[in-house]
């Protein structure tokens, strides 16, 4: 019996339905719509359900990956008050200014080398 195959988004999800040609005619008979209908794609309910036991990891994933996500930023932030401490003419603050962003680059350094080893292991 010839097949249709009917694919929705990008072909990722297929859904696969039989059309049966009526034996006089060649047209689909009336059971192929009957035959249609029984067919159901799995939703994302059964495929969370699949990934049950894992489900710590999954949060825990997804947890680390925001953490990392959030560095470039900091980095960013860290950078750009730098740079302000030197605009600033009284040497002595200058200097505690610029040691408090250095530590403060530092934290972010460390804690993103150990997101990264946690997201990566």
């Amino acid at each position: 019996a010839p097949s249709s195959e009917s694919s929705t988004c990008c072909g990722l999800f297929r859904k696969k339905t039989t059309v049966l040609p009526d034996e006089e005619s060649g047209r689909p008979s009336p059971d192929a719509e009957d035959e249609k209908q029984d067919v159901k794609t799995p939703g994302m309910g059964r495929l969370l359900a699949l990934n049950a036991k894992e489900w710590y990891l999954l949060v825990f994933g997804t947890i680390a990956s925001a953490g990392l996500g959030l560095t470039m930023p900091a980095f960013a932030l860290a950078l750009s008050s730098i740079i302000s401490v030197f605009f600033n003419p009284d040497p002595v603050e200058q200097e505690k200014k610029v040691a408090t962003s250095a530590f403060l680059q530092a934290q972010i350094c460390c804690s993103s080398c150990a997101v990264l080893i946690v997201t990566n292991t």
